[in-house]
C-alpha cells in the first residue's frame, strides 16, 4: 500500500512538472513569436512632429533646428544611428533600436516576477503578460522614444529593487547607471527617480539611527554611502548632459534650449492641466479610464478587457480562500525602510509618474500612460499567478492558470495585428501628402498646425505653413491674392474659436483616416480650400 501511495504521489508530481514546463514553453513561444513577427513589421513612418525630429537627428543632431527637440534624447539617437548600419529608413532604424531594447527587457521583467512568484514558469508567464500589451508593442516597433524608455524602465526598476536588497555601493551604482540611461532616452520619466530618492533617504535614516550596518561586500560606512551615493547618481546624469553641451557649444546654450522647450511644454501646445480647458474630473476620467485602461491596457478590445476581468475575479476568489498569514516579525522599525520594499519601489514611483502624466503631459496622447499600463499588467499577472501557485491545486486554480495563458496569447495576437496595421496602413498625414502631390493646384499654400513638420519632411510640392492666428492668416492671404489657399481641419477649428467663419468660406476637398489608436491626434484629417 505504501508503495502505491508513493508511486501515485510521484505521478502527480510528474504531472505538475509537465504542466509547469508546458506553461514555461508557452510563455517563451509567445515572446519569441511576437519578437520575430515584430522584426518583420517595423513601422516605416515618421508621422508626427516628434518622430520627424528623431528621424532628422539621425543625419544631423541639432537642437536649435529641433533635430530632435530639447532635451535631445542622446542615447535614443545614438541607438538609432547604430541601427542605420542595418536599415536605411531612419524611422525603421529607430524602431529597430526600440525593438532590440524591448526584447532585452524580458529579463528584468522575468527577474522581478520571479522574486514574487518563485517558479520560473510563472515568472515567464507574468513577463509575457506585461510585455505583450498591444499599444506598448506598437511603441516598440515605431520611431518614438517611448519604446526604448519602457525597456530601460524595466532595467532600472529591477536594478533599483536589487540595490534596496543588497544596500551596496555597487548595486546603487547599477541603479544610478540605469536611471542615467533612462533620462538620456526620455526625460519625462524623471518621476521614477523617486525610487532612488527613497532608497537614499532610507540609508541616511539608517546611518542616523545606528542601524546602517555595512552590507556584505559593500564599501564604506553607511554615512559614506549616504553622502557618496547622490554624487554617483548625479555623475550619470552629468554624463549625458555633458554630451549635449559638447554638441550644442556649451552648457549655457544647451540649458537655454531646454528652458525654452520646457516653457513651451507648459503652454497650450504641451497640453498640461493648466492650459487645457477641461474640468479636472473629466481629465482624470479620460486619463485613468481611457489612456491607462481602455486604450493603454486593452487597446479598445473588449476581449482583452473580459479576459483580464475574469482572471482578476478568479485571483480575488482564490486569495480570499487562503488562511490569514501570520504577522511578519521581520519588518523594519524605521518607517522609511518600509518605503523601499520591492512592492513600494514599483508602486510609489509609478504614482509619482501618474501624477506628472495627468497634470503635465498632453492628455490627448495615450502613449504618455504606457508605463502605468505596463506596471498594472505586471501587478495583475503577479497577483493572479501567486494565487495559482498555492498548494494544493484545485479546479479554480487550474482555471485561473488557463485564463492567464489565454490572456497572454490574446494580448500577443492583438499586438501582432496592431503592429502589422501600424506598419502597413499609411497614416492620415501621409495620405494627405500623397493627395497634395497628385492634386495640389499650382501656387498652393497649405496652412496647417503640427502637420507642417511632416509635410515638409515628405517634400510635398505645395508650401506648408504653420498658422495659429486668424488675423495673421487674413493678412497673409490678402498679401498674396493669386495663391490657392488650402487649410486643414485643425486650423479651421482654431480659426472658428477666434472668429465667426461661415461654411461658405471653405470648400471640403478630401478626408483622410488612419487608426486613432495609432494616431490619436491626427488620425482623421480633412483638407479644405479657402474661398476668397
Amino acid at each position: 500500500m505504501g508503495d502505491k501511495r508513493q508511486h501515485a504521489g510521484y505521478g502527480r508530481s510528474l504531472g505538475r512538472s509537465g504542466r509547469d514546463r508546458l506553461a514555461y514553453a508557452t510563455a517563451l513561444a509567445l515572446l519569441a513569436g511576437w519578437a520575430i513577427y515584430a522584426f518583420a513589421h517595423l513601422s516605416p513612418w515618421a508621422a508626427s512632429w516628434d518622430e520627424v525630429d528623431f528621424a532628422l537627428a539621425l543625419d544631423r543632431f541639432d537642437l536649435l533646428a529641433m533635430q530632435p527637440h530639447a532635451p535631445g534624447y542622446p542615447y535614443f539617437i545614438l541607438g538609432g544611428r547604430l541601427m542605420r548600419v542595418f536599415l536605411d529608413n531612419p524611422a525603421q532604424a529607430l524602431a529597430l533600436w526600440n525593438l532590440t531594447l524591448t526584447i532585452g527587457s524580458a529579463y528584468p521583467v522575468f527577474a522581478l516576477a520571479r522574486r514574487r512568484l518563485g517558479a520560473p514558469h510563472l515568472a515567464a508567464l507574468a513577463a509575457a503578460i506585461a510585455l505583450a500589451l498591444p499599444m506598448n508593442a506598437t511603441l516598440a516597433t515605431g520611431a518614438m522614444s517611448e519604446g526604448a524608455a519602457l525597456a530601460l524602465l524595466w532595467w532600472y526598476l529591477w536594478s533599483l529593487t536589487a540595490a534596496a536588497e543588497r544596500r551596496t555601493t555597487l548595486a546603487w551604482t547599477g541603479a544610478s547607471f540605469a536611471f542615467g540611461l533612462l533620462m538620456g532616452t526620455r526625460l519625462s520619466y524623471a518621476p521614477f527617480g523617486l525610487g532612488l530618492l527613497l532608497l537614499w533617504l532610507a540609508e541616511a535614516a539608517a546611518s542616523r539611527n545606528g542601524s546602517g550596518r555595512m552590507a556584505p561586500g559593500g564599501r564604506g560606512t553607511a554615512i559614506g554611502r549616504a553622502v557618496g551615493w547622490p554624487l554617483i547618481a548625479a555623475a550619470f546624469q552629468l554624463l549625458w548632459l555633458a554630451g549635449l553641451a559638447v554638441a550644442e557649444g556649451g552648457f549655457a546654450g544647451m540649458l537655454s534650449l531646454i528652458a525654452a522647450f520646457a516653457a513651451g511644454h507648459f503652454s497650450e501646445w504641451g497640453g498640461g492641466v493648466a492650459t487645457v480647458a477641461m474640468p479636472f474630473g473629466d481629465r482624470l476620467l479620460l486619463f485613468a479610464g481611457d489612456n491607462v485602461l481602455w486604450t493603454g491596457a486593452f487597446a479598445r478590445l473588449p476581449a482583452l478587457l473580459a479576459l483580464t476581468a475574469l482572471l482578476l475575479g478568479a485571483a480575488v476568489v482564490l486569495r480570499g480562500l487562503e488562511p490569514p498569514s501570520a504577522p511578519d516579525g521581520s519588518r523594519s522599525r524605521l518607517p522609511i525602510r518600509r518605503l523601499v520594499s520591492p512592492a513600494a519601489l514599483l508602486a510609489l514611483p509609478a504614482f509619482a509618474y501618474g501624477a506628472w502624466a495627468l497634470l503635465g503631459q498632453n492628455i490627448a496622447k495615450p502613449r504618455h500612460a504606457a508605463p502605468l499600463a505596463a506596471l498594472l499588467a505586471f501587478a495583475l499577472a503577479v497577483f493572479a499567478l501567486r494565487a495559482c501557485a498555492r498548494r494544493p491545486r484545485g479546479a479554480l486554480q487550474l482555471a485561473a492558470a488557463l485564463l492567464a495563458v489565454a490572456l497572454a496569447a490574446a494580448e500577443t495576437t492583438a499586438a501582432a495585428r496592431l503592429v502589422a496595421r501600424q506598419a502597413e496602413e499609411k497614416p492620415a498625414v501621409y495620405q494627405l501628402a500623397d493627395y497634395l502631390r497628385a492634386k495640389a493646384p499650382e501656387h498652393a499654400i497649405v496652412y496647417t498646425w503640427e502637420e507642417e513638420r511632416v509635410l515638409n519632411y515628405l517634400d510635398v510640392p505645395a508650401e506648408a505653413r504653420p498658422i495659429f492666428t486668424y488675423a495673421y492668416f487674413v493678412a497673409e492671404t490678402e498679401a498674396d491674392p493669386n495663391a490657392r489657399i488650402l487649410l486643414t481641419d485643425s486650423v479651421l477649428r482654431g480659426f472658428r474659436a477666434q472668429a465667426d467663419i461661415p461654411d461658405s468660406r471653405v470648400k471640403k476637398l478630401a478626408t483622410f483616416r488612419s487608426d486613432s489608436r495609432l494616431d490619436p491626434v491626427y488620425g482623421t484629417l480633412t483638407l479644405y480650400e479657402w474661398v476668397r
